[in-house]
């Protein structure tokens, strides 16, 4: 995960407030569990636990 940006878009993620994207280096993968996600999401830590308080995210692919 070398190099890799935050994919988080969500302009209401208190990290990056009101800003479409997060420009930080992402340090994990997320997945949604309300649909197939065989990829993922990346995201800095910051917004990867805004995303698991948001319910819609697991750490484990297999549970998504």
């Amino acid at each position: 995960m070398i190099n890799q940006i935050c994919e988080c878009h969500d302009t209401h993620c208190p990290v990056h407030k009101t800003v479409d994207d997060c420009n930080r280096a992402a340090t994990s993968t997320l997945y949604r569990i309300d649909m197939i996600d065989e990829t993922g999401t990346l995201f800095c830590d910051h917004c990867a636990d805004d995303a698991m308080d948001s319910g819609l995210f697991t750490m484990s692919e297999d549970d998504a």
